[in-house]
């Protein structure tokens, strides 16, 4: 009976997985960031108000 060949477990191309995973967590972070960033500076925003984006219409509170 044939067994499979193991893949040999390469330490490199999983460290580098893991920091392509954690690069991608930080640019997703870093644009929800700056979503709420531009959001919080809408021109028409005031303190209390809530801003739904989906219209662009601004509630105020």
């Amino acid at each position: 009976m044939l067994s499979e060949p193991s893949l040999p477990t390469n330490s490199w191309a999983t460290a580098g997985a893991a920091l392509a995973g954690v690069a991608h967590t930080r640019e997703s972070a870093s644009r929800v960031y700056l979503a709420e960033r531009q959001r919080s500076q809408h021109p028409l925003r005031r303190e209390g108000d809530d801003v739904d984006m989906s219209e662009g219409q601004v509630k105020r509170g």
